[in-house]
């Protein structure tokens, strides 16, 4: 990657929980989902204060990459996830972005023993260091941290899981995830994410998601399983919302059925490995995501409703279009027949056919 062109750089470091999470959040996410990261404005160097202010760091480059804390004497720094800026805000004096996952970096020249990891990493936290009693930048306008694309998006987020698993924030019984995009199953297609990181499903049909994990030691099973989860309407689960787990790699395949719906609604699902508290094999960071779809109506329902609405306004007309020589009981018959119509209406043509 030409120096040029480099990225700007965002910091997430072991200083507090969620700061490591958001790393497996944003390891764990596919290409599109958004991730929100928070910065006081301290942290901000100049160059990226302007950049917001001016609106120019919307729609900008930068890699995402975990730091060790600095009180902890260890010095970490692994490159993690390239994402890009879609949008930001200044709330209180604290700068939210909000950035689209994109490709995972390259780390083949990387080293993987933690020894050499942490030797790069003092070399890397000095080349970061202002050199001054100011604030430490955790949010940059530009990143020395040159490397480029992975070719294969397996392997490069295996590359980054096995060295972060190298470095004790972590360790060797932490879990990683990877969620592939959803793909709908009858024309074995991955869905793209909207800019705002949402996924569209239409209704009444089947799909999957595909959740790699992965950790360094064997013990990272002990009391450990995926949890899935639906919040919103629109959606179900056909696979089981608990898979305990019984390898310390594997890949699993997430089947869930998008339901009928009588106008657009939204969704979200819930994607964790998680562990029991009081398992002797000690606490980890849970590795996690958040997957947002939209429901969108089909267009054959929405003509079906369109023609039911038409069909109930006709036949409660008619009566009083058939004048006082039609008999009252052909009159009352069609009243009858528009007033179901109107009720199938009133409670969503939607709802036909669900299972």
């Amino acid at each position: 990657m030409n120096r040029e062109n480099a990225p700007g750089l965002f910091i997430a470091s072991d200083a507090r929980t969620q700061y490591a999470e958001d790393i497996l959040t944003a390891l764990a996410l596919p290409a599109g989902s958004v991730l929100q990261l928070r910065y006081d404005d301290q942290y901000l160097s100049q160059p990226l204060r302007q950049s917001c202010v001016s609106g120019e760091s919307v729609g900008r480059r930068f890699m995402l990459s975990f730091m060790s804390a600095m009180s902890s004497g260890r010095h970490f720094v692994i490159p993690v996830r390239f994402c890009r800026v879609v949008d930001t805000q200044v709330l209180g004096g604290v700068w939210v972005f909000r950035v689209a996952m994109e490709q995972y970096p390259a780390l083949d020249g990387w080293p993987t023993d933690s020894d050499a990891l942490e030797e790069l990493g003092s070399r890397l936290q000095s080349d970061l260091s202002d050199g001054n009693d100011a604030p430490f930048s955790f949010a940059r306008h530009s990143c020395p941290l040159v490397v480029g694309f992975g070719d294969n998006d397996a392997q490069s987020w295996n590359q980054i899981a096995r060295r972060l698993s190298a470095v004790p924030a972590f360790g060797a019984r932490q879990h990683f995830l990877k969620i592939d995009p959803p793909t709908l199953l009858t024309r074995s297609s991955a869905l793209a994410a909207d800019d705002t990181g949402t996924f569209t499903l239409t209704e009444e049909n089947n799909h999957s998601l595909a959740v790699t994990y992965w950790a360094a030691e064997h013990d990272a099973i002990a009391s450990s399983r995926l949890e899935l989860s639906v919040w919103g309407e629109g959606a179900a689960l056909v696979s089981p919302s608990q898979v305990p787990l019984k390898a310390r790699y594997d890949s699993y395949e997430v089947m869930f059925r998008s339901l009928s719906i009588s106008s657009p609604s939204m969704c979200r699902f819930d994607i964790s490995i998680t562990q029991d508290s009081d398992t002797s094999a000690g606490a980890r960071l849970t590795a996690g995501a958040q997957l947002t779809f939209r429901l969108a109506a089909s267009r054959r329902r929405m003509l079906a409703r369109v023609s039911v609405s038409a069909l109930a306004a006709l036949l409660l007309a008619v009566p009083s279009m058939l004048g006082p020589d039609t008999p009252s009981g052909v009159r009352i018959t069609i009243a009858g027949l528009g007033a179901v119509a109107l009720g199938i209406t009133s409670s969503g043509v939607g709802t036909w056919g669900r299972k």
